[in-house]
């Protein structure tokens, strides 16, 4: 071969066409200090995400996470709600268990997060070194598990249609990466993104619509598919979405069923007169953006003079990038050490710290990405600089997607889509020069670091709706007649067993033959889901709303007679945000004087006293 060398044959045969790059061996080789360094990051990273995975078994809230697990168990009695995620988790061959579901949506989020983190260093790898080191990859899927475990922000460990949304949004991330990479030529790819897609519209509708849309534009401007290639892209996801709602069909209910429990949510919204202005939150979201970005503003300036230096002649050594990368790592690290230093104590302090600073950290993304596009006659370069513009866009994009259209304001649900703005910062900075990557790379570790240390604050001392915190969860608590054993609080321990033990006869019941549940406070979901009784056609009927009153007064008014006569009540007569009783008076229904009293006894959420009344005649289910 003229002009190339044998050695270079050799390396061209080994490592490919990249091998024969200038400088492509160097950091590979002559570097372990980077895979030193790169392993040891990731390491420390993976500390956070095990002690979530030890602590699993902590805690119960009685309220959102009750909810969550009836709406999976009692899919067929759930016939009113806008977000199908039950029908995601009954996909999965995951038993009725609530520590069981935290392990399996910890792996599955953490997992998906990580694997998105792989497919993001293969697409900078394949696009100028091929023979960088290992510690490479697991920095980058450390960072991909290490900030993925944020979905369990505030101690929301079990799987809600948020937690699930996430990590279907990771997967599909992942795909679109993946596709990318391998220009659209992954068929398997295609079909397992178009069942994704589908599984995010069970899931969160908003989220499927608004990230399906995204990657589609992600893919298309950076594959630059021909019409026959178009199409392929296109059959394949059809098919990959007709096969999903196949499986669905198959494994666990009829379209119309699905159909018909999402009129009823939209029903449902219409009751509740939960009025949202989404575009009023777009607004909030962002002015939180600009509120960050003007207390920010010399961080960011300099992040974007510093990535974009390497275009003049005196900063081009590579001491020169590694001594002002290190600068901004110290810098960003330094701020968001003194910011933790002055938070309060308020439950919601470090929860609102990760939301600021995960929005801080995807404008830093955002500019250094943008930072490193520079006119240069290296097009390997400038195609290398424009997809990691790209990757970073789509990155952030996908967080937004994520907490798309929700009633709550979005801004604050950053905290737990932090792995998005984490690993699009560590994308921006990476590099093939060893000493500035390093000193790139301990940003994105501090970063991350000072994230995973106000997450750890948060959900240790002041977990979401638990009367102690994580560490005072230490009893052994059977959960559903010993389906699941968690460990609780003294007050959550005393509720729950007092509850097991007054409703014996209810774990014998199945199916249709299980009484009702009319949960009076409108605030404790997990008691009909602990005693094994069945939720009136909604799995939480919420007290406290403007609607709240003509909501309860359609369930009741659909229960038969029969179902009624056999209900089991659960009163909370202090408490002043529950439903009215005389709804149930008009039925007929007088719980005080006609039911046995089975237990009384104080509830740590909505803490108030609360009453468990059944039928005279026990428990009514026919064991034949």
């Amino acid at each position: 071969m003229p002009g190339v060398t044998q050695p270079a044959i050799l390396t061209r045969l080994v490592l490919g066409p990249a091998g024969l790059r200038s400088g492509s061996l160097g950091p590979a080789f002559r570097a372990p200090w980077r895979t030193v360094f790169s392993g040891l990051c990731g390491i420390a990273l993976l500390v956070l995400p095990i002690w979530v995975l030890m602590n699993l078994g902590r805690g119960l809230d009685v309220s959102d996470a009750g909810y969550y697990h009836a709406s999976i168990s009692y899919l067929s009695d759930n016939r009113m709600a806008v977000t199908q995620f039950g029908v995601v988790w009954n996909l999965l061959p995951v038993p009725d268990d609530i520590l069981m579901r935290r392990g399996a949506l910890f792996l599955w989020v953490t997992l998906a997060s990580g694997w998105m983190a792989i497919e993001a260093f293969s697409l900078l790898n394949r696009a100028h070194l091929r023979t960088q080191t290992s510690g490479d990859q697991i920095l980058f899927a450390s960072v991909g598990i290490g900030a993925g475990v944020f979905y369990a922000s505030l101690w929301l460990v079990d799987p809600s249609y948020n937690s699930t949304a996430l990590g279907l949004s990771c997967g599909l991330v992942a795909l679109a990466i993946r596709l990318v990479r391998t220009r659209a030529q992954a068929p398997a790819s295609l079909v397992v993104a178009g069942a994704l897609v589908v599984l995010l519209l069970y899931a969160r509708p908003p989220t499927a619509a608004a990230l399906g849309l995204s990657l589609s534009l992600f893919v298309l401007v950076l594959v630059r598919p021909n019409p026959r290639r178009l199409v392929k892209l296109v059959g394949g996801s059809i098919a990959g979405m007709v096969g999903a709602i196949g499986l669905v069909w198959l494994l666990v209910e009829a379209p119309s069923e699905t159909w018909s429990r999402f009129q009823g949510g939209l029903e449902l919204a219409g009751m509740l007169a939960r009025d949202v202005d989404h575009f009023d939150h777009l607004e909030r979201f962002t002015l939180g953006l600009l509120r960050v970005a003007s207390q920010s503003w010399f961080i960011l300036l300099w992040a974007f003079l510093i990535s974009a230096s390497a275009v003049f002649r005196p900063f081009r050594t590579q001491a020169a990038q590694a001594l002002l990368a290190a600068s901004l790592s110290v810098l960003v690290v330094l701020v968001m050490a003194l910011h933790l230093r002055t938070l309060s104590d308020a439950p919601l302090a470090s929860y609102a710290f990760q939301s600021d600073m995960a929005a801080l950290t995807g404008l830093l993304a955002v500019v250094i990405a943008a930072g490193r596009i520079v006119p240069t006659a290296n097009r390997p370069r400038r195609r290398l600089d424009t997809r990691r513009l790209a990757l970073v866009l789509a990155l952030l994009v996908a967080s937004l997607a994520v907490v798309f259209w929700t009633a709550s304001l979005w801004f604050p649900r950053l905290a737990w889509v932090g792995v998005f703005p984490v690993l699009a910062l560590l994308v921006a900075v990476h590099s093939e020069n060893r000493w500035r990557f390093m000193a790139s790379a301990s940003l994105v570790v501090g970063v991350l670091a000072m994230l995973q240390y106000a997450f750890w604050t948060s959900v240790s001392h002041t977990p979401y709706r638990l009367s102690g915190p994580l560490q005072a969860q230490t009893l052994p608590t059977e959960i559903r007649h010993g389906r699941s054993t968690l460990r609780t609080d003294a007050a959550t321990h005393t509720l729950l067993n007092t509850l097991t033990r007054v409703s014996t006869d209810l774990a014998r019941c199945e199916g249709k033959d299980r009484p009702v549940l009319l949960d009076m406070t409108g605030r404790m979901p997990m008691v009909a889901y602990h005693i094994n009784a069945r939720p009136p056609g909604r799995s939480w009927v919420l007290s406290g709303y403007p609607g709240s009153a003509d909501l309860f007064g359609s369930i009741v008014g659909n229960l038969d007679d029969a179902t009624l006569q056999a209900a089991w009540i659960l009163d909370a007569p202090d408490y002043s945000r529950g439903h009215d009783p005389g709804v149930l008076a008009a039925r007929g229904v007088n719980y005080v004087n006609d039911y046995d009293l089975v237990a009384e006894l104080h509830a740590p959420y909505p803490d108030t006293q609360i009453r468990l009344y059944r039928p005279k005649a026990g428990v009514v289910c026919d064991l034949t």
